[in-house]
Formats: structure tokens, sequence, C-alpha cells
């Protein structure tokens, strides 16, 4: 009889682990997929040591890939008005840039590198440095 008892009380209790009413599926918002595909045609060139494994955009942000136990070099971003440091958040294992820039470059101590894009957001080819940023 106990045993019934606590199989009872163990089934009733397993309807609290249910989702209430009007929840399918997650409980938190879950966003889109971005609609815009990820451009991956940048031409990396000089020291290694500063220079990111990876740097690929969206249109709107420019994602950078260091090595994991690389020192984050300073990102300086170039177009037609000349060169800027730029702001960047760090989204593990990524450091973000806002906006798109048509060449990034990279310096630590004596080292540099450079990251060109092959082509504007829009797909054509690139001819003049235009930063694209995004609107604040």
């Amino acid at each position: 009889m106990f045993r019934w008892i606590i199989i009872v009380a163990g089934l009733g209790g397993l309807g609290a682990c249910a989702s209430p009413p009007g929840m399918d599926g997650a409980a938190w918002p879950v966003p889109a997929p971005s609609a815009r595909p990820f451009d991956f045609g940048w031409r990396l060139s000089g020291d290694q040591a500063v220079a990111p494994m990876q740097v690929f955009d969206d249109g709107r942000e420019t994602w950078l890939h260091f090595a994991p136990d690389a020192r984050l070099p300073a990102i300086l971003g170039v177009d037609d008005e000349g060169e800027r440091p730029l702001p960047h958040v760090r989204r593990a294992p990524y450091v973000v840039l806002p906006g798109v820039w048509p060449e990034l470059r990279f310096q630590g101590g004596g080292l540099r590198a450079t990251a060109l894009r092959s082509r504007e957001p829009d797909g054509s080819a690139r001819e003049g440095l235009h930063c694209r940023q995004p609107s604040i």
C-alpha cells in the first residue's frame, strides 16, 4: 500500500514538469536567422602574430576570429577619410566591429597585418574605400 502512495504521488508530481498551456517550444524568444548571408570574401596579409585567423561580415557588422591565446592588436578601419581606431565588442570566440570596412589594419608592437574586403556589401566589385557604418 505504501508503494502505491509513493508511485501515485510521484506521478502526480510529474505534471509540474509540463509546460503551461500556451507555452509551446522555448520559453524565451529565439531570434530569427539573419536574412543576410555572411561574406567571407576577405583577403588577409601581413604578420600572422597580429592578424585574425578569419574575417567575415553580414553587411552590418564585421567578425574577427583571433587565435585563442593571441593578444588583441589595435584594430583600425581604413576608408577615404583615412585611418581610425575602431570600437569593438567580444562575442566569444569573435571580436565584432560595427559596420563594414573596405580595409582593416591590425597593429601590435612593430607587427602589422591587413584584411581587404573583396567586394561591396551589395555584391559589386570594390572600387573605392567607402565605409558602410551602422546608423545610430
